[in-house]
């Protein structure tokens, strides 16, 4: 157990146009984390028009994802859906991205995501989500337009997304 944990922890990043995306497991019991996911949750997942409606999101209870950007680091909710268990197995990752629109940073993912859940095309500020296209967005400013390619939300940055709020890489 503290082996898995070690290799779990936040690692530093060396650039600031690295962003390093760690899993931090806050559970007692590792081995049952894929099969407890809604012990913990909170709601249903209801369909408006930004997509869905945030505070009805049904959540991974005792799960946090740590990304880190320019020294800062938040923390985000894992959502329940098979798109984001999939892509905790991957984790730890770290992703060079780049700016979109002002809007949000993104990297491409070497293999695509299952994506047989709810398939939105809006986004909200602190979305982390994963582009149909083939990639990993966060959104950190709101324009307005929808995504025509398709997002599935993994995750919710409640505080210091304005971190990703910068020029470049």
């Amino acid at each position: 157990m503290k082996k898995l944990l070690k290799t779990l922890k936040y690692h530093a990043i060396k650039r600031a146009s690295t962003i390093a995306v760690v899993v931090l497991l806050c559970i007692v019991l590792v081995p049952g984390i894929l099969l407890c996911a809604r012990a913990g949750s909170q709601g249903q997942v209801k369909k408006t028009s930004s997509g869905y409606q945030a505070d009805s999101l049904r959540y991974i209870s005792g799960v946090t994802l740590k990304i880190s950007t320019g020294g800062k680091t938040m923390e985000a909710s894992l959502l329940e859906n098979p798109t984001t268990r999939e892509f905790m197995k991957r984790l730890p990752m770290k992703l060079a991205m780049g700016d979109i629109h002002r809007r949000e940073k993104y990297a491409g993912i070497d293999r695509a995501l299952p994506a047989n859940v709810q398939v939105v095309k809006r986004y909200a500020i602190g979305d982390v989500s994963y582009w149909l296209g083939g990639g990993i967005a966060i959104y950190y400013d709101q324009d307005g337009k929808e995504i025509s390619a398709g997002l599935v939300h993994l995750a919710k940055i409640q505080k210091g997304v304005e971190a990703f709020n910068h020029e470049g890489r």
